[in-house]
């Protein structure tokens, strides 16, 4: 039992560092195939890859103390079927009409592990059932393909890692987990009966993002740029040559990098920085037609290179000194906090607004005549042809009035 409780406890404090690493490619996944991230759906694939991991660890745990470690019980798979219905039968003494020994034969090892063997597949197949729509036959054959990852990590030594097994391969928790597998698929009718329906919450995802572009997708597309500029800004603070002024250059370097993310790629990709194309974003206009190459970069320009760019700019330009007087340069900061304070006070506000349906507009948007929408709406708005520029030919069309949505961005 205590190995069973290390083994959850283990999957506990490392699932942040799991969940992260899975967030964004359901983010894109999510994004790119219904245009919205359903707060209920992400609870169940996250609550999905926790239980996997769990499972997982269930399984493999407790590790060998050395990667050369012989376990003698392990060395020979057991390819006997059943073998556990014969063990129990010899050891159990078990009677229908003595109660007394039915405690006695669940106290058997041999019994709880078949129990334990059960239960750790039934979440799967509820999962399987509920989450991804099954039939029977899928639940069976992804219960039986999941059980021999299972069967098979131990049987290898988790791939190689071990020099030799230090678990049983046995057919019997093939069985015994397909089982578990099969019943949970079953219980899944009448457990999540009222639970809301995942076809249904897609089809209202794919309806929604024809009308309105979410701030959260627009603010995911903006991370996955700022990450692409801290990586090769990371990458050149390493490299950079010896200069002068190392300010001046970080300065430039900083300058290059942001222009081609988020200036020079909106003009020459259709109207999209890398992370937009990834979530399939485009610099529209206000209407949903294509827009000036030159509104499209000035967006960013204003927003990258005047706004978010000030402090580095009041970092290398402004005089450390004027006629022999130091500059106070925590009033600076001062000032500077303010200003992104207020921003960011008034970003969370209509963000806060937006999830109600409200447009999210930005002053470099209003000054360029510019607006950030996705796809769907840009075909909803325009109709395919006229915003065959932006949208594939397989693009999700709608019949949601242009009136309705000719503001939102």
């Amino acid at each position: 039992m205590s190995s069973y409780v290390a083994s959850i406890s283990f999957s506990v404090f490392s699932f942040p560092l799991v969940a992260a690493l899975c967030t964004l490619p359901y983010m894109v996944y999510q994004y790119r195939r219904y245009g919205r991230v359903p707060v209920w759906k992400s609870f169940v694939v996250f609550l999905f890859i926790f239980y996997i991991t769990t499972a997982y660890y269930l399984v493999i745990m407790p590790l060998p103390e050395s990667r050369d470690a012989v376990v003698a019980g392990a060395r020979i798979p057991n390819l006997e079927l059943f073998r556990f219905v014969r063990r129990i039968a010899a050891q159990a003494g078990f009677s229908m009409t003595d109660p007394s020994s039915w405690v006695a034969t669940l106290m058997i090892p041999d019994v709880y592990e078949a129990l334990f063997n059960v239960f750790l597949t039934v979440p799967f197949g509820i999962f399987m059932k509920y989450f991804f729509g099954c039939r029977w036959w899928q639940a069976l054959v992804s219960g039986l393909a999941l059980s021999l990852f299972f069967e098979t990590s131990q049987l290898t030594g988790l791939w190689g890692w071990y020099a030799h097994p230090y678990r049983l391969f046995d057919v019997d928790d093939l069985l015994i987990n397909t089982t578990g597998a099969m019943l949970g698929f079953w219980l899944a009718f009448p457990l999540t009966w009222h639970l809301p329906d995942i076809d249904d919450m897609n089809e209202e995802s794919l309806r929604q993002s024809a009308s309105f572009t979410t701030f959260t997708r627009r603010l995911w597309a903006f991370a996955i740029d700022v990450a692409l500029c801290s990586g090769a800004f990371a990458v050149w603070t390493v490299a950079k040559p010896t200069v002068p002024n190392p300010e001046a250059g970080d300065l430039a370097a900083l300058l290059v990098i942001t222009g081609i993310v988020f200036v020079l790629a909106p003009a020459l990709a259709d109207h999209a920085t890398f992370g937009q194309r990834l979530l399939e974003l485009r610099i529209v206009g206000p209407d949903g037609g294509r827009t000036r190459w030159y509104r499209a970069c000035g967006r960013y320009i204003l927003l990258i290179w005047v706004f978010l760019m000030l402090p580095a700019w009041a970092f290398v330009l402004l005089p450390r000194t004027i006629e022999g007087v130091p500059v106070n340069s925590s009033l600076v900061a001062s000032v500077l906090a303010t200003v992104y304070g207020t921003w960011l006070l008034t970003v969370a506000v209509r963000a806060i607004r937006s999830a109600r349906r409200h447009p999210f507009v930005m002053l470099n948007g209003i000054l360029t005549d510019t607006r950030i929408m996705s796809l769907e709406q840009i075909s909803a708005l325009r109709g395919a042809d006229a915003a065959g520029y932006f949208v594939s030919n397989d693009a999700s069309t709608s019949e949601t009035s242009a009136n309705e949505t000719a503001d939102s961005e």
